[in-house]
């Protein structure tokens, strides 16, 4: 893994973060409503997301 030094001289780890296309969003916010049987854990389970984002995509 490597490492950047910051501003502030500190040693940091890059990010490793995911940037999903606005109709991957919109797929997983349909998959939600289209399951109301199941809970938001399921629905992300099976979507292969964290459960997390399909909240945050579903109410904010």
């Amino acid at each position: 893994m490597r490492y950047t030094m910051s501003d502030k001289n500190e040693l940091t780890m890059p990010r490793d973060t995911k940037q999903h296309s606005q109709q991957f969003k919109e797929d997983a916010v349909r998959y939600v409503k289209e399951h109301p049987d199941i809970t938001l854990e399921q629905c992300a389970q099976n979507r292969g997301i964290h459960q997390a984002y399909v909240f945050s995509e579903i109410y904010y």
